[in-house]
């Protein structure tokens, strides 16, 4: 039964062609035959053409040849009420009317009424004379009949141009905004090119030459040997609108490219007293002629231009996907495609009672049909009534870093923690401000583009943040991948290679947030930006100056190596950071390519709501990065999946390169700016002298040990068990701590400890404890 079904089914398909094949051949004959006058039918219907459309009829035999043709081909009734056709017909009655002025003219000339006077005027006179005023035809005249006693004969000549106006808009997909925004963006080129002539005409004629001038005519003769073209995608489609990641970028208003900032100074360093908290954290007095890195460091690349290729193979796969659909007998259609730099994004618009599981259901036949590599099905599109399908393209295009730090809004250029990423598949710049995500988790497989998306990070902030602004922390268990930022002014301390280092620089990041807590407690205050503006206003009644806070930013490049080292005390770092660092100021950057549980706990991943996922192994470790699928699909070289903070899905986007070279060339230009200012190791050697003391205040009966081990002057764990009642390893704990600081001496097997300290050091200590 089913059988019978299916065969009638496809007699009925066969028909319906053959009845469109047909309609489109006759439309093609019919159009011929007027357009060459064939006959006593071509006479005829040439004659009924220009009665009805007037001198235009051949716009009119030009469209039915046109749908004849895609009639004939797509066996499809073609659409005749989309934004384009709707242009179409606006310019169309437009330029009817502008046609048919001869006609009114003369008809005005000897009383003759507009609507009545037609059908005398076109059958009492030969139409088909060449020397006879055709005008606008039936259509025409019904329009000037209409219009002229409304508006006179000049108001709908404005009329007319206005539609005229708008339907080349739609034609173009454009609208009046567009127009506007395009006048005033070329007017801003120009004044922008004016004032580029008129500084190098003012140049002063003797001028000190510095070190950053000579670096930034190196690093505009090494661009001037790059040509630079950039891939510019125009495409036109009248049955699928596709879209290219270039066509959907708004340009923004641009400032200067050298962005001059100068330092302010700090005031002096808060004075280290014993019972009152201090900062970890020290500031230097920086160079006043200090300038943020140009974008002239950056490189244009050459790319080649196949937006052509790419659009027909968007257009064959548009097609590849409505056959699937119809072969598994799916209603769906092909709404929307966007090309983007790395995949391209099919909008599916399935009809009513299409389950979307259905489409889900069929990955891997779209796969096969399409010959990709591996498709990711969003279902549905957040907003949108729409299933999206990503395929990749056949060939990725580059997103350059400084392509995208130029497309940074204005409004946005003020931000110190700003990253820029790269673009989403629609070709928009997605960036994002580190100090409202507030912390962030990098993770994928080696060779994904995790390191280049940190480097590009860590560039975005020293491209727009001085020294005295952002402050940073680099742990690099690796010893390869950030080392070449060493040196850079903006660093706490030299990148800390070792884990038991970084455990212990953790901590002191820590002791940071705890003083700045304090600070403002002291104010009044409840974030860094307020405190700041509490100092600054300070500052402007008071003699003694105080210190600004800088924004502190920590980059751990290798989660799972310190987690193998010292994981209780690197997770308890993170967990009091991510929880209470980010009124503080202090961010944390982690990243790791080991993407598992025992790495990016549970405890972790509660506190950094914000994570990039890169190109992982299986849907297991997706899950562990971003709690759902489809990193596990990602195509590798920077392809990303950035799920920001408050956000239901994540966001494909395609992580902009930066090479070494322009790494190299940016931290060059920051070191050669500033005097070789040695960056001290205090910050970590400081830290394990006061790791030991603090560990030796750390048991409450600590006061009444020192004051029993000066008296007896002898000391072991069974003498402290039997004094203070105490168990075996809590006094066992107590005389490591002891030995450790320096206070008693080394075990003699059954004998007691010697007592190293004197009494003047045992109530010095005494005096501190809390």
């Amino acid at each position: 039964m089913a059988q019978k079904k299916k065969v009638k089914q496809k007699k009925q398909t066969f028909v319906t062609d053959l009845y469109i094949e047909l309609i489109g051949i006759g439309l093609i004959l019919l159009s011929i035959l007027t357009l060459g006058q064939l006959g006593i039918i071509g006479t005829f219907l040439k004659r009924i053409f220009l009665f009805v459309f007037g001198e235009f009829f051949w716009v009119v035999a030009l469209a039915m040849i046109i749908n004849g043709g895609k009639m004939i081909f797509s066996r499809k009734v073609p659409t005749f009420f989309t934004t384009r056709q709707i242009g179409y017909y606006l310019m169309f009655i437009a330029f009817i009317s502008f046609s048919h002025l001869p006609v009114y003219r003369e008809f005005n000339a000897h009383n003759t009424p507009l609507l009545s006077g037609m059908v005398n005027y076109y059958w009492n006179n030969d139409v088909l004379n060449t020397t006879f005023t055709v005008g606008g035809g039936f259509i025409g005249s019904v329009i000037y009949g209409i219009f002229v006693p409304l508006m006179t004969a000049i108001g709908l000549y404005i009329l007319s141009l206005v539609i005229l106006c708008y339907g080349t808009l739609l034609v173009f997909n454009l609208t009046f905004k567009d127009v506007y925004e395009g006048i005033k963006l070329s007017r801003l080129e120009y004044r922008e090119k004016r004032m580029k002539k008129v500084k190098k005409a003012t140049k002063p004629k003797v001028k000190k030459r510095s070190d950053q001038e000579e670096i930034e005519e190196e690093a505009e003769e090494l661009n001037a040997m790059i040509d630079t073209t950039t891939p510019i995608f125009d495409f036109e489609n009248d049955e699928v609108t596709i879209t290219t990641f270039d066509q959907e970028v708004e340009l923004q208003e641009e400032g200067e490219e050298e962005l001059e900032f100068k330092i302010s100074d700090f005031a002096e360093k808060i004075k280290q007293e014993k019972v009152e908290p201090h900062s970890t954290i020290e500031t230097f007095m920086s160079d006043e002629n200090y300038t943020l890195p140009p974008l002239d460091l950056l490189v244009d690349y050459q790319q080649t231009n196949n937006s052509q290729r790419m659009l027909v193979s968007a257009k064959a796969q548009a097609r590849k996907l409505e056959d699937t659909f119809k072969n598994f007998d799916v209603k769906a259609k092909v709404q929307e495609v966007h090309i983007g730099p790395a995949v391209t994004r099919f909008e599916i618009l399935p009809n009513v009672g299409v389950k979307v599981s259905k489409i889900i259901g069929l990955t891997d036949d779209i796969a096969l049909a399409l010959a990709a590599k591996g498709i990711r099905i969003e279902a549905p599109i957040p907003g949108k009534s729409a299933i999206g399908i990503e395929v990749p393209n056949p060939k990725q295009t580059l997103v350059t870093f400084k392509e995208i730090v130029k497309e940074v809004p204005q409004k946005q250029q003020s931000e110190k923690l700003l990253m820029v990423l790269g673009r989403d598949i629609s070709g928009k710049t997605v960036y994002s401000p580190l100090n409202k995500m507030p912390h962030l988790l990098v993770a994928g497989a080696t060779g994904s583009g995790k390191s280049v998306c940190i480097n590009t990070i860590i560039c975005s902030i020293l491209m727009r943040a001085t020294p005295n602004e952002v402050k940073m922390l680099m742990i690099d268990p690796k010893k390869v991948e950030l080392n070449g930022y060493n040196g850079v002014p903006h660093l706490l301390a030299p990148v800390v290679t070792d884990p038991r280092l970084a455990s212990l620089a953790l901590k002191k990041v820590v002791t940071e947030m705890e003083y700045r807590y304090e600070l403002f407690s002291e104010s009044g205050t409840r974030n860094i930006e307020g405190y700041n503006d509490y100092v600054r206003h300070q500052n402007e009644t008071n003699e003694i100056k105080k210190t600004v806070l800088p924004f502190v930013v920590v980059i751990i490049d290798e989660l799972a190596d310190l987690m193998m080292v010292a994981s209780k005390e690197v997770e308890e770092c993170i967990m009091r950071l991510t929880q209470m660092a980010r009124a503080a100021g202090i961010h944390l950057i982690i990243a790791t390519q080991r993407p598992s549980v025992d790495v990016i706990t549970g405890v972790i991943k509660a506190n950094i709501p914000s994570r990039i996922a890169f190109g992982v192994s299986s849907a297991v470790d997706s899950r562990t990065i971003i709690d759902m699928p489809g990193a596990e699909k990602l195509l590798g070289k920077g392809d990303m999946l950035f799920l920001p903070m408050g956000a239901s899905n994540p966001t494909r986007v395609q992580g902009a390169f930066i090479s070494d070279e322009e790494v190299v060339r940016i931290v060059e230009f920051i070191k050669n700016q500033v005097q070789h200012e040695e960056i001290k190791q205090d910050f970590l050697e400081n830290l394990e002298q006061g790791q030991s003391e603090s560990n030796t205040m750390e048991d409450p009966l600590m006061r009444e040990v020192l004051s029993y081990i000066i008296e007896s002057k002898k000391v072991s764990a069974s003498l402290l068990q039997r004094r203070f009642r105490i168990g075996y390893n809590r006094a066992a704990r107590i005389v490591d701590d002891l030995e450790s600081a320096g206070l008693i001496g080394p075990s003699e097997g059954s004998k007691p400890r010697e007592v190293l300290m004197s009494e003047g050091q045992c109530q010095e200590l005494m005096s501190n404890l809390k």
